[in-house]
């Protein structure tokens, strides 16, 4: 099974930020990515003792205390560095997050019977990598296995998920094709999810109820990111 998280996201204000950081990052100096980090989880730290739920936690990030005293770069290690940025890139998180059981299957079988084409389909449900933020003029996937000669941005990431991001052009180009769609997801077999035991007739007509619903609820999520001109962040949370 699997948690799917959605939230409006201000990736160019995170990219922007993350230049700078970056830039000292570099050159040898770690203290303006670690002393972000440190304000990232104090307010994080805020938040839940309010009674909060942060949307970077909702994706599945944990809330750790950011180590003290690194004063090197060099004795920065590269997984300490990673969970900097996606402290830092949780303020970045602007609305409450959508969740949806089973939502990437569901999303994707959804999309297969309306006949769109896989690679449209996979970028819809699973965005382009976190690094390409850091590092724009990396095309590259994700590596699935990190070590200590992987580079620092490949280190942000939620661990036991899967995280991507959508700009704001494709949020509106996808929010568009797919109203244009909408009355045809009350056609869409359940049979399409082959992961669901369809010939149960209560267990289809809840996964139906289920599909209907959970689209709409995407559907406002990609209109409010359209409403304030910023993407999306999406992560599948695997749930054993």
């Amino acid at each position: 099974m699997a948690g799917f998280h959605v939230t409006v996201f201000d990736y160019e204000g995170f990219q922007a930020e993350s230049r700078t950081l970056v830039s000292s990052l570099e050159a040898g100096d770690v203290s303006p990515i670690q002393d972000r980090a440190f304000q990232s989880a104090e307010r994080l730290s805020e938040c839940v003792q309010k009674g909060g739920s942060p949307p970077i936690l909702t994706h599945g990030a944990p809330l750790l205390s950011p180590t003290k005293g690194i004063r090197d770069v060099k004795d920065a290690p590269l997984l300490e560095i990673g969970y900097w940025f996606l402290l830092v890139l949780g303020e970045y998180l602007t609305s409450d997050t959508l969740s949806i059981w089973e939502g990437n299957r569901l999303l994707e079988g959804t999309l297969r019977s309306l006949g769109w084409h896989t690679e449209d389909a996979k970028r819809l449900v699973n965005g382009f990598p976190i690094h390409r933020l850091i590092n724009p003029n990396l095309r590259e996937e994700a590596p699935s296995l990190v070590d200590e000669r992987t580079p620092y941005w490949h280190w942000v990431r939620i661990w036991g998920a899967d995280t991507g991001w959508l700009p704001k052009d494709d949020v509106e180009a996808f929010l568009r094709k797919l109203e244009k769609q909408r009355e045809k997801v009350n056609d869409v077999a359940v049979s399409e999810f082959r992961w669901v035991n369809y010939g149960d007739p209560v267990v289809a007509r809840e996964i139906k109820n289920h599909l209907t619903s959970s689209f709409s609820a995407f559907l406002e999520k990609l209109g409010q990111a359209c409403a304030e001109q910023h993407g999306i962040l999406m992560t599948t949370v695997r749930i054993s």
